[in-house]
């Protein structure tokens, strides 16, 4: 074995010290950073981290992320954090002015909703469909924007703008009923029966809570009768029955369930049905109106007038009611009140065209006052008293 030189032995030894220097000084490098992130974490992480805390409701642990997030200089991320706070303390004014300086791209669509429901909860909706359109706008995906948004176009009568809405959050809760259910009242709302029918269906075929799915089998059967589909309406009236006994006995339930009968021709099962539900309910003009028709068609002259002057006395905004007395009262052979009954129809239409052109008009017109007071005021001449205070609300959020 040779050795070998001393000098050679000395530079080799040199070298290992060298780099051994190195590593032990990158390892200190890399022991420091450890440290120095576990104790400074960017912006991003610390908002990760207190996420749990959030949602605890630990407002002091959230607090003291807040005073390091700003003694990091992250504004944005304080405020979206302190914002967060707030709307969850249900301090919606404070959460609304955090919230809405958010700027930091990656927390701003969230920032915007909260603001926007902040703003909602405040009664302000108009600056909630606001922020909420601009968190839209941002590409958010929370179903919960597009459910606001459509109430708020619901509430202030824009129809087709709330359908729209309503469409997204069927996309984004795939299961959920409720978003066609309402889509179906739009449709009946607007009479659209085809278009009723379309969403009522859609909304069965998903969940419904169990006194929500009764009342879109009676909506449904409503819009089926409508377009002269008597078996498939009495078959979700039945349906009604084992969903729901309350509603199935409610007045336009059985009215509903009566007229079928009588488009299928059967004349004495609808008699036996009416006549016992006109006993439990004795001041529904409904089946005081449907036990009239069956009189007419079964050429019981005289007791379709006594029936269907009664559901005018009833419900006298019904213009329904003063159609079919008018031809009662022809059959009997009394002209002249005949005539002041189609009279009265065409006064009742005509104020209903007047209601649609308005509504027309309020959905063009999203935030006027003025046109939401006259359809207050026309609801009120028609006797649709919880409309009109709707539309009262409606025109005062215009003005908020």
């Amino acid at each position: 074995m040779t050795l070998e030189p001393a000098n050679t032995c000395r530079t080799k030894l040199s070298r290992w010290r060298a780099l051994f220097g190195i590593v032990a000084g990158g390892v200190g490098l890399v022991l420091v950073s450890v440290v120095w992130y576990t104790r400074h974490p960017p912006p991003a992480v610390l908002w990760q981290q207190i996420q749990p805390a959030l949602q605890a409701k630990d407002w002091d642990a959230v607090e003291e992320t807040i005073r390091r997030l700003e003694d990091l200089g992250a504004d944005s991320y304080a405020r979206a954090l302190r914002g967060e706070m707030l709307y969850r303390q249900e301090k919606f004014h404070a959460a609304r002015k955090e919230l809405r300086q958010v700027e930091e791209p990656t927390l701003r669509v969230r920032a915007l909703a909260l603001a926007g429901f902040s703003a909602y909860y405040l009664g302000e909706r108009r600056d909630a469909a606001q922020l909420l359109s601009q968190a839209v706008d941002a590409q958010t995906t929370d179903v919960d924007v597009f459910r606001v948004l459509a109430s708020i176009a619901y509430d202030q009568g824009q129809l087709t703008q709330a359908v729209e809405y309503l469409r997204r959050v069927a996309e984004l809760a795939p299961t959920d009923g409720q978003p066609h259910r309402l889509i179906g009242l739009i449709g009946k709302d607007l009479d659209r029966p085809s278009d009723a029918i379309d969403a009522y269906q859609e909304a069965l075929r998903r969940n419904l809570p169990q006194r929500e799915l009764a009342a879109v089998q009676v909506e449904l059967a409503e819009m089926l009768l409508r377009q002269n589909r008597p078996e498939e309406a009495l078959t979700h009236l039945n349906d009604v029955a084992q969903t729901d006994a309350t509603i199935s006995s409610e007045p336009l339930t059985e009215a509903l369930r009566g007229e079928a009968l009588i488009a299928m021709g059967n004349t004495t099962e609808a008699a036996s049905l009416l006549d016992a539900a006109v006993q439990r309910h004795p001041n529904s003009a409904d089946l005081h109106r449907v036990r009239g028709q069956l009189c007419l068609q079964t050429n019981q002259v005289a007791d379709a007038v006594r029936w269907l002057q009664q559901a005018t006395r009833l419900d006298p905004f019904e213009y329904r009611n003063f159609y079919v007395l008018g031809l009662a009262l022809q059959r009997a052979n009394r002209p002249d009140e005949a005539n002041a009954a189609q009279a009265k129809v065409k006064e009742l239409q005509a104020m209903l065209q007047q209601l649609t052109d308005l509504s027309n008009e309020a959905m063009s017109r999203p935030w006027d006052a003025a046109v939401r007071r006259r359809l207050a005021q026309l609801c009120r001449s028609l006797g649709k008293n919880r409309l009109a205070d709707s539309w009262d609300q409606a025109a005062e959020a215009c003005l908020r």
